[in-house]
């Protein structure tokens, strides 16, 4: 990646192109392998054209001059958080949600796309799930013939999207400094405190030593840790989409393909943000009248049809009854909003006060929980408070790139960080416990408990997460071959 020039600066502007194509290849793979010839060949085409004409007349992040001891220590850090992280599983992994994503790509490495198996009665299984992060680096370990150099295409596909990341978020503050990044990573509301107030001594040692992973019962204000430890997956793509469609507001007919990009990496997360690109596309209609917009719709479509496949929780429906009363979901929400994001307002107020979109997508963020897709999934409630939490941190980065850290008020707000990071500890602390316990009992530091059953109903307790069992448009019209189907017992 050659983005320093002789002068030690940036060139942001290739930055964008970068994030646009990270965001972009695995869509386009998506198009030409799982839809059929001639719906995925010219819609292909179209995308590499419509992405290439995206990040060329996209807005572009201001120019930074940053020393190449910095982007050294930069490229250090990210790899090694993410390495730690256990993407690629060369370091140990919460068995939980590393499980299912590594069964998921052991089916995407193992199979032709579309993923589709029968069931003993004969009947189609679809694999059917927001795969966009693994498709590349499956595509990879498929030409190599090695599992091992998938995993390895993981984890570097993961640290040079981090680095995309790192690098915007330091053209937005203004400033590069080394400390800013592991701010960026550290930074965490009181969810000690909150599991304090609404679950007392217990819910402290729960988040201690069961690998809590939320905030809130409903809610969510995912830190780093969870998007890398849980949900890297969608978060690195988030944090690399959301900056790209703040600083094309204005540059409305170029929106759509990100937000199109978006929605094959994390659906859930894009439900934060559609009421204000529709907003903001209404606002300047006649702008965002364009071929670009007008294929990214197309794409976005194309997107849906493929997810309305999977019926799972397809009758969203509020929360209050069954699961919660009001009185007690609004007390969860008052602690919540304290603990994640109030205790922070004082020292970003001059910022935030008259930000209407601050406001907005906060009270959205808080919106969404109140519905689930079936009384044990929160997940579109938690998710789609990511683009929040980005913007969030983005405004305390820049807040902090700012203190002056010798005042009251600056010592002020280092405490309220350092209580906040004290959140982030215990994961940490869990994960290296997990990996020393690997090394001194020999066993993997992969979750592969689930990795070839991943569409066995029996084994999989996220069964309909993943599998789709039920004919839909996108099996009937637009699947590029019914006849790669095979029996799991084959594996």
């Amino acid at each position: 990646m050659q983005t320093i020039s002789s002068h030690n600066s940036i060139r942001i502007g290739n930055l964008v192109l970068y994030a646009y194509w990270w965001l972009g290849l695995p869509l386009v793979l998506f198009l030409f392998t799982w839809f059929r010839p001639e719906i995925g060949i010219p819609f292909g085409i179209l995308s590499i054209w419509a992405i290439w004409k995206a990040s060329a007349s996209s807005c572009h992040f201001e120019s930074i001059a940053i020393h190449r001891s910095t982007l050294l220590w930069i490229a250090i850090i990210s790899f090694i958080w993410i390495f730690c992280s256990g993407i690629g599983g060369f370091f140990y992994q919460l068995p939980w949600d590393h499980a299912f994503r590594n069964a998921l790509f052991y089916e995407l490495v193992n199979n032709p796309f579309p993923v589709i198996k029968q069931d003993a009665a004969g009947n189609n299984l679809l694999l059917c799930y927001y795969h966009a992060f693994w498709i590349l680096p499956a595509l990879i370990s498929k030409l190599t013939g090695s599992i091992l150099i998938g995993n390895i295409a993981q984890l570097l596909y993961a640290w040079i999207g981090m680095m995309i990341v790192a690098l915007i978020v330091f053209s937005i503050i203004g400033k590069a400094k080394v400390w800013i990044i592991i701010l960026m990573f550290a930074f965490c509301g009181w969810e000690y405190i909150n599991d304090l107030l609404v679950s007392g001594w217990c819910g402290i040692t729960d988040f201690l030593f069961h690998e809590k992973d939320l905030a809130s019962e409903y809610m969510s204000a995912p830190s780093w840790r969870i998007l890398t430890c849980y949900n890297y997956n969608q978060g690195i793509a988030v944090w690399m989409v959301l900056p790209i469609l703040y600083i094309n507001r204005h540059n409305v007919a170029y929106l759509v393909i990100p937000f199109c990009c978006l929605a094959y990496f994390a659906p859930f997360p894009t439900i934060g943000i559609v009421p204000f690109i529709i907003v903001t596309i209404l606002k300047n209609w006649r702008n965002a009248i364009s071929i670009n917009n007008i294929i990214g719709i197309c794409l976005c479509i194309l997107i849906a049809v493929y997810f309305m496949a999977n019926k799972h929780g397809n009758t969203p429906h509020l929360i209050f009854g069954n699961l919660t009363s009001v009185s007690h979901y609004a007390w969860l929400m008052i602690v919540f909003i304290i603990c994640s994001y109030g205790v922070f307002m004082p020292f970003i107020w001059q910022r935030i006060k008259r930000n209407r979109l601050f406001w907005g997508m906060m009270l959205w963020s808080l919106i969404v929980p109140m519905f689930v897709l079936t009384d044990n999934d929160y997940n579109m409630g938690i998710r789609a408070s990511i683009p929040f939490m980005c913007y969030f941190t983005i405004v305390v980065l820049k807040e902090a790139s700012a203190m002056n850290w010798r005042t009251l008020r600056g010592k002020y707000f280092a405490i309220v960080l350092a209580i906040g990071v004290l959140s982030n500890i215990p994961t940490m602390l869990l994960v290296l416990k997990g990996e020393t316990g690997c090394i001194i009992k020999g066993r993997p530091f992969a979750a592969i408990w689930l990795e070839r059953d991943l569409f066995d109903k029996n084994k999989n307790e996220c069964y309909d997460n993943f599998i789709s069992e039920n004919e839909s448009l996108y099996t009937r019209y637009f699947i590029i071959n019914t006849n790669k189907e095979h029996n799991p017992s084959n594996n």
